[in-house]
């Protein structure tokens, strides 16, 4: 007969487990045919709700986590497996950022069994040896995808670039013809100023975010990279990114301005506006499931903060 509360760790059915464990506390500490409790389960399958339910409501766990599986697994074995969440879609890159987040975290927390970083199951392999054949093809994936998003980004921020340093040294409007200089400058100084900043600003973005990209392409994308220098730099970059986007719309809009164009000056505000609301969703979009694990692994960074660098483990 089936234990349910294994079963229902292995669905990942929260109210269930908690029922059971709130009536039958003593059933935490049966195993499945394969000789995992369900602290193993939840952690093999990335399970963090769980997980942490376990840790906070199972009394007697450092003996749970000293147990190894009956493929002679550790709970660092398990952790290095493949996969998500359950129920959870994610895309290689971010799927990639997440297995080594979740690693490192197990790693960070159970640092009472340092031996078992170098412990070897029945087929002669460590957590650390498990990780990289499980997460090869994965890493080799996450890497092109992300090479080939970058340049088609990197294409985007060069013309942005462009396009507002022309800008910063054409100047909307008419010029004097007896001296040569800008009409705007004098009538409407101010104008020309705001335009000017917004050009100058949407440069600087541009570049920054254009180095950002090219950071990430010279990457040599390790395991360790994908924990949290690449979400970081792909971030700033998206962001720098979409600032540019912004101020070269607003740019053009303060351009109507200028050049006095009162007819489709309300237009342009309008144009300006509408622009700015689709890219910030399209950016919230993009950066959200990145800017959640950044969350997620800053908070346990600082958690740990102190204890072994991950360029140790890995």
């Amino acid at each position: 007969m089936r234990n349910p509360l294994i079963e229902a760790t292995k669905d990942g059915i929260y109210e269930l487990v908690i029922q059971i464990l709130g009536k039958f506390p003593y059933a935490a500490y049966g195993y499945d045919e394969n000789g995992k409790n369900i602290i193993h389960i939840a952690v093999e399958q990335k399970d963090r709700i769980l997980y942490e339910y376990f840790m906070k409501n199972i009394i007697s766990k450092k003996d749970m986590l000293a147990d190894v599986d009956n493929e002679g697994n550790t709970i660092l074995h398990l952790a290095a497996r493949l996969g998500t969440t359950p129920r959870v879609l994610l895309g290689c890159l971010n799927q990639m950022t997440w297995d080594i987040c979740w690693f490192t975290r197990v790693w960070y927390e159970h640092k009472f069994l340092e031996h078992f970083l170098d412990h070897e199951n029945i087929n002669g392999n460590t957590a650390r040896d498990l990780f990289e054949e499980n997460h090869s093809n994965l890493r080799q994936q996450s890497e092109k995808a992300l090479k080939d998003m970058n340049n088609s980004l990197m294409v985007v921020s060069v013309l942005i670039g462009t396009v507002n340093y022309t800008a910063l040294f054409t100047i909307p409007g008419a010029f004097n013809g007896t001296t040569g200089l800008p009409v705007v400058k004098y009538t409407n100084g101010h104008e020309l100023n705001v335009f000017n900043f917004y050009v100058t600003l949407t440069l600087i973005c541009s570049l920054f975010a254009l180095i950002m990209m090219l950071s990430i392409q010279l990457s040599r994308f390790r395991s360790s990279d994908f924990y949290m220098a690449l979400p970081m730099r792909f971030f700033c970059a998206m962001l720098t990114l979409f600032i540019s986007l912004i101020y070269t719309v607003a740019a053009c809009s303060q351009a109507c301005v200028l050049e006095a164009m009162t007819h489709v000056q309300v237009m342009a505000r309008l144009t300006q506006l509408s622009s700015s609301v689709v890219l910030a969703l399209i950016f919230v979009d993009t950066v959200y499931l990145t800017v959640t694990y950044i969350c997620f692994a800053v908070h346990w960074s600082l958690y740990y903060k102190g204890q072994e660098s991950l360029r140790l483990i890995f």
